[in-house]
């Protein structure tokens, strides 16, 4: 596999970005991007070096396709994390503030945000939905049960 076609795995499947976002992270035009991924220009020591610190892609598997994509960072940095993430300086104060609750602290705060988000609610409304279904279900079964019973007793009261 040639470096540029690297380039494009991990911007496309790796970092799910489009080149136009990519690019940008890297100072380089969307159209000079698409060029490098196509192997119609050259891949410069530049390039590399600014997809490395922009990414923390490990240089001998962007140049070599060996070794891990990423970088193993000595430590984890949240202040870096969050620029790499395009974070907002409140998104970041939040996140800090949140780790200096107690476990159970924030045990409580995530058990509010699953009721709230609009994912749970709509989980909440199908277990909902599913339950009146299962109870709806059991009243027809149980009508149907008396209905064979009568019918059963009629039969055996005619044939006696």
């Amino acid at each position: 596999m040639k470096i540029y076609e690297r380039i494009k795995i991990l911007r496309k499947n790796k970092l799910h970005l489009t080149q136009e976002e990519f690019s940008s992270k890297i100072n380089m035009s969307r159209s000079n991007l698409g060029s490098i991924e196509v192997g119609r220009i050259s891949v410069t020591d530049r390039v590399i070096a600014d997809i490395c610190s922009a990414f923390n892609v490990n240089e001998e598997w962007l140049k070599n396709g060996t070794g891990e994509i990423f970088k193993k960072p000595e430590y984890f940095s949240l202040d870096e994390y969050a620029r790499q993430k395009d974070m907002s300086p409140l998104e970041l104060e939040v996140i800090k503030n949140f780790m200096d609750f107690s476990p159970n602290e924030r045990s409580q705060i995530l058990d509010f945000l699953r009721k709230i988000s609009p994912k749970s609610s709509n989980t909440d409304k199908k277990n909902e939905i599913d339950k009146k279904v299962d109870d709806y279900r059991r009243e027809l079964e149980a009508e149907k049960s008396i209905q064979t019973s009568k019918v059963s007793r009629n039969s055996n009261k005619n044939a006696g």
